[in-house]
């Protein structure tokens, strides 16, 4: 199996499984033993693609993986530093290059939502625009919903701060006096 392949499978379930295709919790939880699992099996390849590394894999498939590496398995492999976000910029343009091509419109609706993920972790207030147009065309076009709720609950977020409060102690940035009321109510972080 390629690499191509392992990720897609690992973060989509294998094709043809009955998971295959639907929301899994496996994206939203905050589990130390899921964070080993990524490091252990892709922490290689997500540090050649933090290096520029997989430009070959143009495919629609190819640029998802490539976004998983880059915007999911950061999170997870280098969970609560800096580096988490290391390769967000690169994302970003990754899936701008694949929403300009229409290599979205080749994705089942769960792969879409995470090629469009970088445009919503974006701390970029046009990155939030485009998130909250393509999370909702893939409801309108597909019915998947989910999306757009995190859209724009992160989009509020950028409006109101310019950036991510939660990101500021592990970026070493200094928080006001607004941020840090934010941070003080519950289930304000992502």
């Amino acid at each position: 199996m390629s690499m191509q392949d392992e990720i897609l499978d690992f973060w989509f379930a294998p094709r043809g499984s009955a998971e295959h295709g639907q929301t899994r919790e496996l994206w939203f939880r905050k589990d130390a033993a899921v964070d080993q699992s990524i490091r252990a099996r892709f922490g290689a390849a997500v540090e050649t693609a933090l290096t520029g590394g997989f430009g070959e894999w143009t495919t629609p498939r190819g640029a998802l993986a490539r976004v998983l590496l880059l915007d999911q398995f950061t999170r997870n492999i280098y969970r609560q530093t800096p580096r988490a976000f290391a390769g967000d910029i690169l994302a970003l343009g990754i899936s701008r290059a694949a929403v300009a091509n229409g290599d979205d419109r080749a994705l089942m609706p769960v792969e879409r939502w995470f090629l469009y993920m970088p445009f919503e972790h974006a701390e970029e207030p046009a990155a939030q625009e485009t998130s909250l147009e393509l999370f909702a065309r893939l409801r309108d076009e597909t019915g998947l919903s989910e999306p757009v709720m995190w859209a724009e609950r992160h989009a509020a977020v950028i409006r109101r701060f310019g950036r991510y409060p939660h990101r500021n102690a592990i970026l070493g940035r200094e928080s006001t006096a607004e941020e840090i009321e934010y941070l003080a109510t519950v289930g304000r972080g992502f």
